[in-house]
């Protein structure tokens, strides 16, 4: 199985409460499941805050959001079905994994193709000690706290990297995928909760969308994923809690919540596959 590697001195972690490398650094894993590999004195205010990631927890426990969850496995297996190989280890990393509701289906999914390692990373302890409750038991999925921007993974180790509304650090996920790795990205599309924003606002907006280019990386396909989702008052608050609408909106858009009921709304994505250049 594939290791972290020091964010010291990029030697292998290995150990199983501590994580340890030949330099003599060493790194405890929480009783949460993941260990803190974040080169930051302060980390109690890094990533999501508290209350985002308990909303964003508590929405996709509901399930509203597995359509994507299936849609973003199928790309993943998508990916290793064609470097697949003579029982080849692989590994994929999950850049901004949250409370692990997508690493742990996308390792479910990828398991059935051979062995595999999931790296896991966010900046949000609260989030991460979600992620370890939903992935105990899939001994192949390891948490950490960490930087997308600076992964504790050797070199050419992955063949997949995901990112998954989170920023994406192409520079260092070139560096970590294997030659003709591939990059997924998921972002959401022009009518991603529009029926939503209909409700909160006067004057709704659909998203702006326009696929990025990156230096190391061409893209090979973009699919976009549609579906309804029905929202109650407390589904709805979770999910406007869990987006950057929450910081937009104004207070006074924001009590209409507390007037629902009901609301069919728009979920909408692009999932776009990057294969890094040779």
């Amino acid at each position: 199985m594939l290791d972290f590697i020091c964010p010291v001195c990029g030697s292998s972690l290995s150990g199983d409460t501590v994580l340890g490398c030949e330099n003599g650094h060493s790194f405890d894993v929480s009783s949460s499941g993941y260990v803190n590999l974040l080169m930051n004195k302060s980390t109690d205010k890094t990533g999501d805050d508290a209350e985002m990631s308990r909303a964003r927890r508590d929405f996709l426990s509901r399930g509203l959001y597995s359509p994507l969850a299936d849609a973003a496995s199928k790309a993943v297996c998508s990916v290793l079905e064609k470097r697949a190989g003579n029982g080849t280890e692989r590994a994929v990393i999950d850049a901004g994994c949250g409370c692990g509701y997508y690493a742990s289906r996308i390792y479910d999914a990828a398991l059935t193709l051979g062995p595999l390692t999931l790296f896991a990373f966010d900046l949000s302890k609260t989030a991460l000690k979600s992620a370890g409750k939903r992935c105990a038991g899939q001994k192949g999925v390891k948490l950490a706290l960490a930087n997308v921007f600076s992964l504790p993974v050797q070199s050419h180790a992955a063949d997949c990297v995901i990112s998954i509304f989170a920023p994406v650090a192409d520079a260092e996920f070139c560096r970590v995928l294997k030659s003709g790795g591939a990059l997924i990205t998921v972002s959401p599309a022009e009518d991603h909760l529009f029926e939503l924003k209909s409700f909160l606002y006067d004057k709704p907006y659909r998203n702006e969308c326009v696929q990025k280019a990156y230096p190391d990386f061409e893209a090979v396909s973009r699919e976009r994923v549609t579906f309804t989702m029905t929202l109650d008052r407390a589904s709805a608050s979770e999910l406007f809690a869990m987006t950057p609408y929450t910081y937009k909106t104004s207070k006074d858009d924001a009590e209409r919540l507390s007037r629902l009921q009901s609301l069919d709304t728009a979920a909408d994505f692009y999932i776009t596959k990057y294969i890094k250049k040779q």
